[in-house]
């Protein structure tokens, strides 16, 4: 897209774009203009392609009322630039899942557990998301993440009896293993439970955590009060990698 639109910029909004772009904003407006141009120039053909043409609705929509500006005074303009970072972003996050090619449980469960770490960011709408899903899976995947393009959400419906496996083997019979670090056997164990809709109340998932944690981990746990919470889990554990951190520097 051609960098026209920077020139009518207030002073204002070509400091916005330029803090947004890591452009000095140094310098009177016509210097702030002139920068913001040749930074544009240099990123616009490096980002991604697939919200442009919702952007650009965004923009005429913003053009369409006058003075109208979009997020806190920030012209369609601008939101078409945070939309199209944002975009790129994700789809460097997605490419980072592990390609899906098949239906088995644990595969699809992981694969899900990945996407949905992506998708809590926020930064894009369902419809991009999934577009870019898709292209981390293949064959009968590819065609099942089809029928649902519109909604993240409706991935995560499975059948209950599937749900009750996935809950007991990774939820209530998942147990650290001995090399692994109580933060990461935490969050694996949380972001299941939050996939799968566990059913139990947040303080009976941390007790059960609590519960699997290995022997060797366990001596380190100081509790001054009952551990409720998976904010209060995840400082115990922060607690337990500084006292074992220091017991390797002996």
């Amino acid at each position: 897209m051609p960098s026209a639109w920077i020139h009518p910029l207030s002073k204002q909004q070509a400091e916005r774009l330029a803090i947004e772009l890591d452009v000095s904003v140094d310098g009177t407006l016509d210097d702030l203009r002139r920068k913001l141009k040749e930074k544009w120039n240099s990123v616009e053909p490096h980002l991604p392609s697939q919200l442009t043409a919702k952007s650009e609705l965004a923009m005429d929509a913003a053009a369409s009322v006058g003075d109208g500006t979009m997020n806190a005074g920030i012209p369609g303009q601008v939101s078409y630039v945070q939309a199209k970072m944002r975009g790129r972003v994700v789809g460097d996050l997605v490419r980072n899942i592990p390609m899906l090619s098949g239906t088995d449980p644990d595969s699809v469960l992981h694969f899900l557990i990945r996407a949905q770490e992506v998708y809590d960011l926020n930064l894009v709408g369902d419809l991009e998301f999934l577009a870019l899903l898709v292209g981390r899976t293949s064959g009968r995947i590819t065609q099942i993440l089809g029928l649902h393009l519109g909604a993240f959400r409706n991935l995560l419906y499975l059948p209950p009896r599937i749900r009750e496996e996935f809950v007991s083997k990774y939820v209530l019979r998942r147990f650290q293993s001995p090399t692994e670090k109580l933060t990461e056997f935490i969050m694996s164990v949380v972001a299941v439970a939050n996939i799968m809709s566990y059913h139990g109340s947040e303080s009976d998932l941390v007790q059960r955590i609590v519960q699997n944690i290995h022997l060797r981990v366990r001596s380190y746990l100081v509790f001054g009060s009952k551990t409720s919470t998976i904010s209060e889990l995840h400082a115990l554990a922060s607690h337990v990698a500084e006292a074992r951190a220091i017991d390797a520097q002996r």
